[in-house]
């Protein structure tokens, strides 16, 4: 008996150790370079990977980028299915993957790197990190860039929970959360803005020199026609314009407000990119 319960505990043991390896190692994918600056992001790379085993992650010691696993796993881009499907490939809980593209600046032209950290039991990417150096970066400044990007990446991570009966700390919203709320926001100001424009549309339609000149004509008359008193024009002409502004406020409103329900349902994130000579968007989430 006691031989079989030893038996049926190893191999428990045996089933959960992917499990194990999954949730707590991250892969440090090498880093694509868009313009083919391999040396400078080869050596990223790998300080990068000791400076997130410095700062207390388990690295998973393969050497693979990011470009092949793209191909082994049929991936035509790196979204959030892409990034399962290299996670369970890996037997990985996370991976940290990275591009960097050249940027004109106003005195040179620099790399810039964009870093992300994606979680599998989340199934979304929680963290971003953006760095710029030259092309030729010393051994030094690469190991101090990765020494900000390393608790940048992974402190969300690793954050501890409070203790029982301790405050909980304040809370960073995400860039969805932000970027939800906002919209949001938005949503409402522009429906309230239109209840002055709806109050006005209102008080044109009692207009009492419009409104007697509509009671003046037949039932099914357009008041409103280049025959109408100068006063009347006037005022169509206005209630027209105004018209027209409050399908625009109250169309904008909804669909802003709706997006940012959206965004904040399904933890979509964007990450916008900007420098002199291009601009990126990259947007991440999980449905």
């Amino acid at each position: 008996m006691h031989i079989r319960n030893l038996c049926l505990v190893f191999v428990l043991f045996l089933v959960t150790i992917p499990a194990m390896t999954s949730a707590q190692s991250v892969v440090v994918l090498g880093i694509n370079s868009m313009e083919g600056d391999d040396d400078a992001t080869r050596r990223f790379t790998t300080s990068l990977r000791g400076a997130l085993a410095d700062h207390g992650c388990s690295v998973d010691a393969r050497d693979a980028s990011l470009g092949q696993m793209q191909v082994v796993n049929n991936c035509d881009s790196v979204d959030i299915d892409c990034l399962v499907r290299i996670a369970d490939s890996l037997s990985t809980g996370a991976i940290v993957f990275g591009t960097t593209h050249r940027v004109n600046t106003d005195t040179s032209l620099e790399l810039e790197l964009e870093l992300h950290y994606f979680d599998l039991l989340e199934r979304r990417i929680i963290a971003h990190h953006t760095v710029r150096f030259g092309f030729e970066p010393s051994d030094e400044a690469i190991a101090a860039m990765t020494l900000v990007a390393a608790p940048a990446l992974t402190d969300y991570v690793r954050a501890p929970e409070p203790a029982r009966g301790d405050p909980l700390p304040p809370s960073t919203p995400s860039n969805n959360e932000w970027l939800g709320w906002s919209l949001i926001g938005l949503g409402v100001a522009l429906v309230l803005a239109d209840i002055p424009v709806w109050v006005r549309v209102n008080d044109l339609n009692n207009d009492p020199g419009y409104r007697a000149y509509r009671m003046s004509l037949p039932m099914v008359a357009n008041a409103c026609t280049s025959e109408a008193p100068g006063n009347v024009r006037s005022i169509c002409d206005e209630g027209t314009a105004l018209e027209i502004l409050q399908f625009v406020f109250l169309g904008l409103g909804v669909a802003s407000a709706a997006t940012g329900a959206l965004l904040l349902a399904t933890g979509v994130l964007v990450s916008p990119s900007v420098s002199t000579d291009r601009a990126t968007l990259t947007v991440s989430g999980t449905f």
